[in-house]
C-alpha cells in the first residue's frame, strides 16, 4: 500500500527531471536509480519509465503501469464546461483542437488544420472546440477563416481556467493536438486524444491514456537523441513531412475505437 502511496505521489512531479537526469547526468533520485535490464527508455512513454524507476525504487514487484490521471472534476467547473459547449448542441460529436505550441518551433500549418476541421464536421458530423491561451488567438482566428464552416466552430481560446479546461476536456469525444501540454492533459482527463509529432519521438512524449493516437513522418532526422533540436535546425521538413491524410487515417482508428 505504501509502495503504491508512494508511486502516485511521486508521478505529480515533473517528467521534465527524469529526462534532464538521463540527458545531462544524474540529479536528484536519477543518481540512485537505473533501469532494470532490457528496459529500453527510448522505447517507452516517459509516464511508464518514471513509474518503473519507482517500482524498483520501492521494490514493486507487480511492475503494473498506472496511467496517470486528475481527481475528479468539481460540479462548478463542470458547469462552466457544459456552458462552454452548449452551442455544440447534443446530436453532434466535439471534437477539440489545441493548435499552437508556446514557443512555436511544433507547430503545424494552419491551412492544414482547417482541412482537418472540415473533413471531421464532414466525416463525422463533429463540431470544432478551439482551445488554447490567449496567445494562440491568431492563429485559432486563421484557421476559422480558411475552414468552409465556420458555423461549426466554437472557439474557447482564453476561456477557460487549468481546472475547466479538465472538466472540458471530459466532455470532449477526441483531442488533436501538437506535441504540448494539452496532449497530457487530455490523456489525464480521460478524453481520447491525437497527437501531431514534429521532431520528438512520439514513442516517449505520447500521452498516456486508454485511446491515444500519435502521428509522426519518423523522419531519420527526428526523436530523442537525434534531432538536434528546431532552434539549431533551418530545416522544416519534420513539419512539413506530416501530411493532412496521414492526420485523417489516425483520427479514423481511433473513432473506429471510440
Amino acid at each position: 500500500m505504501l509502495a503504491s502511496l508512494l508511486r502516485i505521489i511521486l508521478l505529480t512531479a515533473t517528467l521534465k527531471i527524469l529526462e534532464r537526469g538521463l540527458d545531462k547526468g544524474p540529479i536528484i533520485y536519477t543518481n540512485d536509480l537505473s533501469f532494470s535490464d532490457g528496459w529500453n527508455y527510448k522505447e517507452h512513454r516517459m509516464s511508464e519509465s518514471f513509474q518503473h524507476l519507482m517500482c524498483l525504487y520501492t521494490n514493486d514487484s507487480e511492475m503494473k503501469f498506472i496511467p496517470p490521471s486528475f481527481r475528479p472534476s468539481s460540479n462548478v467547473d463542470m458547469q462552466t464546461a457544459t456552458q462552454l459547449l452548449k452551442p455544440a448542441g447534443n446530436d453532434k460529436k466535439k471534437i477539440a483542437f489545441c493548435v499552437a505550441t508556446t514557443d512555436g518551433f511544433k507547430d503545424w500549418p494552419s491551412d492544414k488544420f482547417s482541412v482537418i476541421a472540415d473533413w471531421l464536421i464532414e466525416k463525422y458530423n463533429s463540431v470544432i472546440i478551439m482551445t488554447g491561451i490567449p496567445k494562440h488567438t491568431n492563429k485559432v482566428y486563421q484557421i476559422i477563416e480558411y475552414m468552409n464552416h465556420k458555423d461549426s466552430c466554437i472557439n474557447v481560446v482564453g476561456k477557460t481556467s487549468f481546472s475547466e479546461l479538465i472538466a472540458l476536456f471530459r466532455q470532449i469525444d477526441l483531442v488533436l493536438t501538437l506535441d504540448t501540454g494539452t496532449s497530457h492533459i487530455a490523456g489525464a482527463a480521460g478524453c481520447p486524444v491525437i497527437t501531431i509529432f514534429t521532431h520528438n519521438s512520439p514513442a516517449i512524449y505520447k500521452p498516456a491514456g486508454e485511446y491515444t493516437g500519435a502521428v509522426s513522418a519518423y523522419l531519420p532526422c527526428s526523436g530523442k537523441h537525434i534531432c538536434i533540436g528546431p532552434r539549431k535546425c533551418k530545416k522544416n521538413d519534420c513539419v512539413e513531412a506530416v501530411t493532412v491524410s496521414m492526420v485523417q487515417k489516425e483520427i479514423s482508428r481511433i473513432m473506429e475505437m471510440i
